[in-house]
């Protein structure tokens, strides 16, 4: 986990790396919600499913090795655990955008 990040707290848009829904699909650029100053850096067995179009600017004077974007959503197989960072939980019209990405991934993952 990257700490001491900006340029998240606001909405953004991520890119969507499968096709879950006739709503998303692969490549798609969907508006999300973000008030985060820490960024996931999956470990080798994660599956990154999407990625920030933005990539943050640290406030910290720590050198970023990797990677070399802003990692949104990641899926580890093994324990089955879902990894999100934007906030579907806000009411907006870029929460309602990521909330519904959320339920259709969790639906697209489980089935």
């Amino acid at each position: 986990m990257w700490q001491d990040v900006n340029n998240h707290g606001r909405s953004h848009h991520m890119t969507n790396l499968l096709d879950i829904s006739d709503s998303f699909k692969k490549g798609q650029d969907i508006l999300v919600t973000s008030t985060h100053h820490q960024m996931m850096i999956p470990s080798d067995e994660g599956e990154i499913l999407a990625f920030a179009n933005e990539a943050t600017e640290f406030i910290s004077s720590k050198k970023r090795v990797r990677p070399d974007y802003d990692t949104e959503v990641v899926w580890y197989e093994k324990t089955k655990s879902l990894c999100f960072q934007p906030h579907p939980e806000y009411s907006s019209e870029a929460a309602m955008s990521t909330r519904d990405y959320f339920f259709a991934l969790l639906k697209y993952l489980i089935e």
